[in-house]
């Protein structure tokens, strides 16, 4: 299953990508806005790192804002 994933990633990652921006705008999130917020999460994640659900919330972008 885990060298299925980069396939299925290319094959669903477009679909997921053009409906995004529909989840993020009640949250008045934009594409500059999750392109931070996904910068700051990979760095935060680099190195085997974990993060909490809460840490990962939408919740959690102001301080995300900043970047």
């Amino acid at each position: 299953m885990a060298a299925d994933v980069h396939w299925l990633l290319e094959l669903t990652a477009p679909r997921i990508i053009s409906t995004a921006s529909l989840r993020f705008e009640p949250y008045g999130l934009d594409n500059p806005a999750v392109a931070r917020i996904r910068k700051v999460l990979v760095k935060a994640l680099q190195g085997s790192q974990q993060l909490t659900r809460d840490d990962r919330s939408v919740g959690s972008y102001n301080s995300v804002r900043k970047c």
